[in-house]
């Protein structure tokens, strides 16, 4: 299997960070989430009926992608970029600020689209890399072709342009106090082109990302996740997101297993991490969306 470059494995291990830290574990309170926006009544019964569902999707995913990886390889792209932004909604609508669809599809496509303006080689490494994992014959996609074709590039940037152009005529004409979300925009742009995007996706994924859906998990659960008075206690989020993070790593390992390479080979467990994470991703990403009432308690506040 082709995957990271030798010199560039330490940018494997930036992103296999994320399985312990905040990554993963900031899905592994869904459960909580459910029972929570829903209003159902916590029992060992409906937790079990509730994991059963969950681990299902996420076995279905996992079976579509052997299936047909390069396609789901592309799904994993637009799923994510879908969850991303809509996790960056829900927080700037949280608080108050910019929401809607238009900044769902702009902040969502940072993460997804600009690493591919200065390091389309390494961002379709890693693709293929966990395409591989299911395919190790799969060869000549044409993936580096097209993402290094500067055509597609331009193609990409002027996608990014128009998003990002509409976006900030909207928040121009209609938002106040937009200087914050400048900002981020460049501090997030900057990262993305600069960084390996291994490194700079990992990155976003703990510290962005994940830390601000724990924060709004926070909000949403309130005690014992919060702290009195606010803010995420951390000792009790890492209590309980710990049986469902193990179960998460469980599948990288057991997909390891399966694949047959060595646990120890890193561009191996990034290809399979990345798998696992469009698997856990469809419940996750769907159960947010719908329970984002639960997210964005005090926005009425603000409108």
């Amino acid at each position: 299997m082709s995957g990271l470059p030798e010199s560039s494995l330490w940018t494997g291990w930036v992103f296999l960070a994320s399985l312990v830290l905040l990554g993963m574990p900031h899905g592994a309170l869904d459960h909580l989430v459910w029972f929570k926006g829903t209003g159902r009544r916590f029992g060992i019964a409906a937790l079990l009926c509730f994991c059963g569902v969950y681990v299902s999707i996420v076995i279905l995913a996992i079976g579509i992608w052997c299936f047909a990886p390069f396609w789901s390889a592309v799904g994993l792209i637009l799923l994510t970029w879908f969850h991303w932004g809509d996790g960056d909604r829900m927080y700037e609508q949280a608080g108050g600020g910019v929401k809607g669809w238009l900044f769902l599809a702009w902040r969502g496509s940072l993460p997804m689209l600009v690493p591919l303006l200065n390091h389309p080689g390494d961002y379709v490494d890693v693709l293929q890399g966990a395409i591989r994992v299911i395919d190790p014959s799969a060869a000549g996609l044409g993936l580096l072709d097209i993402a290094g074709d500067p055509m597609f590039r331009f193609g990409v940037a002027v996608l990014l342009m128009v998003l990002g152009g509409v976006f900030w005529w909207y928040v121009g004409r209609f938002r106040q106090g937009a200087r914050r979300l400048v900002l981020e925009d460049l501090l997030l742009i900057g990262g993305f082109l600069l960084l390996p995007p291994l490194v700079s996706i990992g990155l976003y994924f703990i510290f962005w990302h994940s830390w601000r859906h724990i924060h709004l998990l926070a909000t949403a659960l309130g005690r014992p996740v919060a702290q009195e008075g606010g803010g995420v206690n951390w000792t009790s989020f890492y209590l309980r997101a710990t049986p469902f993070t193990l179960a998460g790593i469980g599948f990288v390992v057991g997909l390891a297993l399966f694949a047959g390479p060595r646990l120890g080979d890193v561009n191996l467990l990034v290809g399979v991490y990345l798998i696992v994470l469009w698997g856990l991703t469809w419940p996750h990403a769907v159960l947010c969306h719908r329970m984002s009432r639960l997210f964005v308690p005090i926005a009425n506040k603000y409108s």
